[in-house]
C-alpha cells in the first residue's frame, strides 16, 4: 500500500488487539492512524493511545477511514456496527474478524462499502498467525491486492472457496493457538506433579514446542513419522504416547472439540444465536 491507510477499529481485545499491534509493529500502520472504539481498552491498546491512537472517539469521526476492522464479539456486534456504519465513506474496506457472522449479514449493515471476513490467529501479533479469508465475487484484483498487502505481515494467508469451508477451517487454525495453549498448560503441571520446578517445567515444555513446530515445519515427514521416529519400543515415549492415544483420549477429544467448534460457529450465523 502506498500510503498508510486510516483504520477504525471496533473492538480491540484479544484477535482485534492482537491484528492491530501486528500492524503497527511492521510499521503499515502509524498508531496516529487508528480510531479504536473499546470499552474496556488493555494496556497495549492504551499504549498506542500514548503514542497517537485516538481511543472511543466520536463516530463521525470515521468518516475518512480507508478501513473498518470489526473485531467485537458476534452476539453484541450489531449496535455499534450500524452506529460507526452512518458516518464511513462508501466503498471503505470492512474486515470482520467475527466468527460465524455471515457475509450477507455484514451487506446489511453495510450496505455501501465492502466487505471481507478474515479469521485470523493471535499470533498474528508477532508476525506468526494464520489468516483465512473469504471475500464476496465482486471483490477486484486491486482490492485483494490491498488485502494481501494488510495481512502479509501478520503470518501465513490462504483464501477460502465459501463460508462454511472457513468455518471449518477457523475450527483448526483460529482455535488452534488455545488447543495448544491448553497442551503446554498440561505439560508443565505434570511436569510440576512429578516434581520438576516450575520454571524448569515451563522452559522445557514451550522450548519443546517451539523446537517441535519447527522441525514439523522443515521436516519431510509427516507428524506421524515424526512421532514413530521419537519411540523405541518399550520405551517412555512409547508408553505415554499409548496411553494419551488409548479410546477416549488425546485423538478422540481433538476430533469431538474440532465438530463442536465448527457446530458453534454455525450456530453463530444463525439469526437467533
Amino acid at each position: 500500500m502506498a500510503t498508510a491507510p486510516r483504520i477504525a477499529v471496533l473492538g480491540a481485545g484479544r484477535m482485534g488487539g492482537a491484528l492491530v499491534q501486528g500492524w503497527v509493529r511492521a510499521g503499515l500502520v502509524p498508531p496516529d492512524h487508528l480510531l479504536i472504539y473499546d470499552r474496556s481498552p488493555n494496556p497495549d491498546i492504551l499504549a498506542l493511545a500514548d503514542q497517537g491512537a485516538v481511543l472511543n472517539p466520536d463516530p463521525s469521526e470515521a468518516r475518512p477511514a480507508d478501513l473498518f476492522l470489526l473485531a467485537i464479539k458476534p452476539q453484541t456486534w450489531r449496535p455499534g456496527a450500524e452506529t460507526i456504519a452512518q458516518h464511513l465513506p462508501k466503498g471503505a474496506m470492512v474486515i470482520s474478524v467475527m466468527a460465524g457472522i455471515t457475509l450477507p449479514t455484514l451487506a446489511e449493515v453495510f450496505p455501501h462499502q465492502d466487505v471481507v471476513r478474515v479469521m485470523p490467529s493471535t499470533p498474528a501479533s508477532i508476525g506468526q498467525g494464520v489468516n483465512l479469508v473469504v471475500t464476496p465475487g465482486a471483490f477486484s484484483a486491486d482490492q485483494h491486492r490491498q488485502l494481501q498487502a494488510l495481512l502479509a505481515p501478520l503470518g501465513h494467508t490462504e483464501v477460502m472457496t465459501d463460508e462454511d469451508e472457513l468455518n471449518r477451517a477457523t475450527a483448526l487454525s483460529g482455535c488452534g493457538p488455545a488447543y495448544v495453549f491448553l497442551l503446554a498448560e498440561c505439560m508443565i503441571k505434570a511436569g510440576i506433579e512429578q516434581g520438576l520446578s516450575p520454571e524448569l517445567a515451563r522452559t522445557l515444555t514451550l522450548k519443546t514446542i517451539s523446537g517441535s513446530a519447527a522441525l514439523m515445519e522443515q521436516a519431510h515427514e509427516t507428524p506421524e513419522t515424526l512421532k514413530t521416529n521419537v519411540m523405541s519400543k518399550g520405551g517412555m515415549t512409547a508408553q505415554a504416547v499409548e496411553t494419551l492415544s488409548q479410546a477416549g483420549g488425546l485423538p478422540d477429544l481433538m476430533r469431538e472439540g474440532v465438530a463442536k467448534a465448527i457446530q458453534r460457529g454455525r450456530e453463530l450465523a444463525a439469526p437467533s444465536a
